[in-house]
């Protein structure tokens, strides 16, 4: 819920025309990142990673149990490195080289593939 909030309140803030009413989540720009998670380590601790509908996007959040919970990253596609937008409380000290971790490998490739590990976690059985 709160990937699917965080992106269309980014997108919300884009410039562009209001779609008709009625208009499907693409027409409407909705950007819903709900596909995994996927678990991985950023700065020593442990987050979730979703795939989004626009197959290019990712959120990086807190699971429920972390102290920073709700915290969250977004890879945006954007040019030749996507854009980093945060969302959250900085206040707790797993963040820093968690935000730092991420950043220094912010590539087009790097945001590949959280994407295909999120769609493959997805896609696994439950055990």
């Amino acid at each position: 819920m709160i990937p699917t909030l965080l992106a269309a309140t980014l997108l919300a803030a884009c410039d562009r025309p209001a779609p008709a009413p009625g208009a499907s989540p693409a027409a409407r720009g909705t950007l819903e990142c709900k596909t995994g998670p996927a678990r991985r380590d950023f700065g020593g601790s442990t987050w979730l990673i979703y795939a989004c509908s626009d197959g290019r996007s990712v959120v990086i959040t807190t699971p429920a149990d972390h102290p920073a919970h709700p915290f969250h990253f977004m890879l945006l596609p954007g040019g030749r490195r996507p854009q980093l937008v945060v969302e959250g409380y900085d206040t707790d000290p797993s963040i820093r080289p968690a935000w730092d971790a991420i950043d220094a490998a912010l590539t087009t490739d790097f945001a590949a593939t959280l994407h295909r590990e999120a769609t493959a976690a997805a896609a696994a059985p439950v055990d």
